[in-house]
Formats: C-alpha cells, sequence, structure tokens
C-alpha cells in the first residue's frame, strides 16, 4: 500500500512540475487590417515565445524581412500557409493549392480570393511554371487573412524559421 501511495504522491508532484512551468509569452496589439477578421487592429494577440516554429495555420510573429522593412515596424503577424519542401500555388478560383491540393482555409471572409501573380523572392518556382512558390527548407509561406491588404510572402517571400519569436497561444 505504502509503495502505490509513493507512485500517486510522485506523479501528482510531476504534473505539478510540468504544469507551473508556464510560457514565456509577449502580448502585441495587431496594427492592420492584414489579418482581419481572423484579428482587427487594436486586438491583443498573446504569442507563445517558446512554442517553436510551426504548423499550417498557426499566427505567428516573426521578425520583419529584409524586402518588407517599413520604418518602425519590426515583427509582423500573418498566418502559416506553406511548410517546408511545400509547393504553393492558387487555382483559377483564388483558392491556395499545396502540392496540387486546394487548402481549406475556414478563417477566410467568405469569397476571399488568393492571387499569386509571379515567382516571390526567395522561392523556387513550381515544376508547373505556374505562379507560386517551392518553400526552401527551414522557411516557412505565410498569407494575411485579408488577402487584399495584406503584405505577406507573395511580396517579400518566404520567412525564415529562425526569425519566428513566437506562436498565438
Amino acid at each position: 500500500m505504502v509503495a502505490g501511495g509513493v507512485l500517486v504522491v510522485v506523479v501528482v508532484v510531476v504534473l505539478v512540475v510540468v504544469m507551473s512551468q508556464g510560457h514565456e509569452t509577449r502580448t502585441v496589439v495587431v496594427p492592420s487590417e492584414s489579418m482581419s477578421p481572423s484579428l482587427r487592429p487594436g486586438d491583443e494577440v498573446a504569442f507563445d515565445l517558446e512554442s517553436g516554429c510551426c504548423e499550417r495555420g498557426d499566427i505567428v510573429l516573426f521578425e520583419v524581412p529584409p524586402l518588407a522593412q517599413s520604418s518602425g515596424v519590426e515583427e509582423l503577424v500573418k498566418r502559416v500557409v506553406g511548410l517546408p519542401g511545400e509547393t504553393v500555388t492558387a487555382d483559377a478560383d483564388g483558392t491556395v493549392v499545396i502540392g496540387g491540393r486546394r487548402l481549406h482555409e475556414p478563417y477566410l471572409p467568405k469569397g476571399s480570393v488568393t492571387r499569386l501573380v509571379d515567382v516571390p523572392p526567395g522561392c523556387d518556382a513550381p515544376v508547373d511554371g505556374q505562379p507560386g512558390c517551392v518553400v526552401p527548407a527551414n522557411a516557412v509561406f505565410v498569407l494575411g487573412d485579408n488577402r487584399e491588404a495584406s503584405k505577406d510572402s507573395r511580396v517579400f517571400g518566404p520567412v525564415k524559421m529562425s526569425t519566428v519569436v513566437g506562436v498565438e497561444d
């Protein structure tokens, strides 16, 4: 009976220790419409700074890429759409296509259209010659949810995973 009781105490202590080791987070105020309607200007969003990068659909905070430099802006918030090694294109209807399969994006407003008109900087061209991006190793392709108002990987290219500061908590 004592051995079983000791095991229960050890398990409880381990659970308490694991649960008390909270992740470091940072709250950011959304500055623009680029992530609307999911995130609106003035919304406060908490980012887990220790979770690492990334899964498709994650909203991430990352350092501004060199081709997106703007005075006073140090970090951007976008959604991860393409992962390393994947081919990101868009079909004639304006739906994102990953490796030949249409991507289901329930967070987009009805009628949203995604346009890829060229091969973004830092991308290899898709083998079929279509506009789009073969995402390099150790990088992700990010898009704003408000596709018409977002400057994202279509403009500045894939985001290096090492520049991702946090993932929405």
